[in-house]
């Protein structure tokens, strides 16, 4: 019956892709990926299901989460553009999970010369207020969606409105070294300014993430995207390793991205906080900078990962993990406690 969803869900998605317009879109406030560590590691994020800014590339991945999580963002942008984010994620339980993003976009300002002279205003003033919800169909399969709604003005003077959705899903298996992502992003009306209305930008994205090397001490993750927008097949590549689970060190390059731009960031993590940074050139003049700050409420050991696994429904998800337990750990006999019972 799960697989029966999977397929029916998966041709779901081909066709929407299928029948939207193949035009060239605006709002490209849409278009890049909130969160310093997917645009240091290229913006090859459809397919991490452990980092929150990922809510708005790909919501397949939401349940995947089993505690709260809160997120903000600052990114400057070329010359006094700049745009900020916040979002956040809620567990709860069999119920799914929950998960609703801000965006705000500032294009910077602009001298405009009329009758009455020359005045300065804003460029361009965009914000996105996005609510998701992610459930597993199966232990290891993820989807969810977000309905966005996105307001836009230009000069101050002229003024849009749209609705938006985006669905995905997010395949992890129990081991956990490899996850595969699909998504949809922004299938929703256009902006109409006076008359005429821009295509929000309508993107289809495919993704894999494996960790090649995993111990006590340091961790390779290596990730990739195929996303189609605006008529253009990119290809997205990234590399991050984490030292000590402290330090994480990131470098990514966005092939076909006209042009082709080479990316890089680091990340510092410790106790429940973390913070990342990425840079990535934009033109031979200018360039990006990303700094996001990210907050988990809770720090579950294993074994109370394992529990809230349970509170989801997920079983095998939560044996996987206990069976992983070691016996110098001192929730050993707690795990097998629980591995009985669900056994």
């Amino acid at each position: 019956m799960r697989k029966t969803g999977f397929i029916a869900l998966s041709a779901l998605l081909l066709i929407i892709a299928e029948s939207s317009a193949a035009e060239m879109s605006g709002a490209s406030f849409l278009k890049e990926e909130p969160g310093a560590r997917a645009l240091a590691l290229g913006s090859a994020a459809t397919a991490l299901a452990d980092d929150i800014n990922s809510l708005a590339v790909n919501p397949g991945g939401l349940n995947f989460f089993v505690s709260p999580e809160g997120s903000a963002l600052y990114t400057k942008g070329m010359l006094d553009s700049y745009y900020s984010y916040i979002a956040y994620v809620l567990p709860c339980g069999k119920s799914g999970t929950f998960g609703a993003s801000f965006l705000l976009y500032n294009g910077g300002s602009a001298d405009i010369t009329g009758s009455s002279g020359t005045s300065t205003v804003n460029a361009e003033t965009d914000m996105v207020l996005s609510l998701a919800y992610g459930i597993n169909i199966t232990d290891t399969l993820g989807c969810g969606a977000a309905v966005k709604f996105i307001t836009s003005s230009l000069a101050q003077d002229y003024h849009a409105l749209a609705a938006a959705a985006d669905i995905g899903l997010l395949y992890r298996p129990f081991d956990g070294k490899c996850s595969f992502g699909l998504a949809l992003q922004n299938i929703g009306t256009k902006l109409v300014y006076i008359s005429q209305g821009d295509a929000l930008p309508f993107t289809v994205r495919g993704g894999a993430s494996f960790k090649v090397r995993e111990n006590s001490t340091e961790s390779w993750l290596v990730a990739g995207d195929l996303v189609y927008l605006d008529n253009c097949l990119r290809y997205d590549l990234g590399v991050e390793a984490v030292l000590f689970k402290i330090l994480s060190l990131r470098a990514g390059y966005k092939f076909n991205n006209n042009p082709d731009v080479f990316t890089f960031g680091a990340g510092f993590e410790i106790f429940q906080a973390r913070i990342d940074y990425a840079y990535c050139p934009t033109g031979e003049l200018d360039y990006t900078q990303r700094l996001s700050i990210g907050f988990k409420f809770d720090a579950p050991s294993a074994y109370s990962t394992a529990v809230e696994y349970c509170k989801k429904g997920l079983k095998e998800k939560a044996l996987d993990i206990l069976k992983g337990i070691p016996k110098t750990n001192s929730e050993y006999f707690l795990a097998r406690a629980l591995m009985k019972k669900l056994n």
